[in-house]
């Protein structure tokens, strides 16, 4: 059915940002190349916040999937059934978030 296959586009497309995080490294070393201490710290931090950003930024993608699939489904938010299934997408993001880090 339509609505299933937009649940499981959803699921997928959550999949692939929490996958897209865990591509990303947050510590960059360059072969045969050394920093000063303070360079290392503001390139380092400079990394940090950029990540930091995508991944808000993709945070609110997966928001924006997840409401998608319940307005698909035209259930409550405080339905048990809906309930139920943010507790599974939950658990995909934090394996996703454990991934990245």
């Amino acid at each position: 059915s339509n609505m299933l296959m937009t649940t499981k586009d959803n699921v997928k497309g959550i999949e692939k940002i929490l996958n897209d995080w865990a591509q990303k490294t947050f510590l960059e070393r360059k072969e045969q190349k050394t920093f000063s201490p303070d360079d290392f710290r503001a390139k380092q931090n400079a990394l940090v916040a950029m990540h930091k950003a995508e991944i808000a930024e993709s945070g609110h993608e997966i928001h924006r999937l997840l409401q998608n699939s319940r307005e698909v489904l035209k259930v409550s938010k405080g339905s048990q059934a809906w309930k139920a299934y943010v507790h599974h997408v939950n658990r995909i993001v934090v394996a996703g978030v454990c991934k990245t880090v």
